[in-house]
């Protein structure tokens, strides 16, 4: 069942940028959610417009905007490497066959997607939202600053030492 799996996790990323980008633009959740139109990887991931672009970062949280580029460039290599399990692609089907078996490579690239997906939707998310957290709440956020420990103003927006 692993491209099961994969095809889940592809969706994942693609819900948690959309709620991102849904928050910023209510027409088009409205849309969505009354079924007139979809999400639209292409417009999550554009490099002008998108929720991993220099304007988005602008709007919500400066900082961000150094490394916008980065996490965008990860989003679209690990939604790429997802799809390959939606498409069906040739080496998709020799590695997951479709016999329940245990396969421990799969299941490491797996959790390394996993991982992938959880840093995109968290560098995002946190870019949206952090500053609109009132102190109270970022006190509860403590799983933030050790998951984005390596990102100076993440580290420094929770009180945490620079360089």
């Amino acid at each position: 069942m692993y491209r099961q799996a994969f095809v889940s996790l592809r969706l994942a990323l693609e819900m948690g940028l959309a709620a991102a980008y849904f928050s910023a633009h209510k027409l088009e959740l409205h849309e969505w959610l009354d079924g007139r139109s979809d999400i639209k990887w292409s417009l999550l991931i554009d490099d002008d417009n998108g929720v991993i672009s220099s304007r988005f970062a602008k709007a919500f949280f400066e900082e961000f905007q150094k490394d916008v580029a980065a996490y965008r460039t990860k989003a679209k290599q690990t939604y790429r490497k997802l799809s390959e399990f939606v498409h069906g692609n040739h080496e998709t089907w020799k590695s997951s066959e479709i016999e329940l078996s245990f396969n421990k490579e799969r299941l490491k690239t797996y959790f390394d997607r996993v991982n992938e997906v959880s840093e995109v939707i968290l560098f995002v998310l946190s870019c949206r939202y952090l500053k609109s957290f009132p102190e109270s709440t970022l006190e509860t956020l403590e799983f933030i600053p050790e998951e984005m420990k390596h990102i100076e103003y993440v580290r420094v927006y929770f009180g945490g030492p620079k360089g």
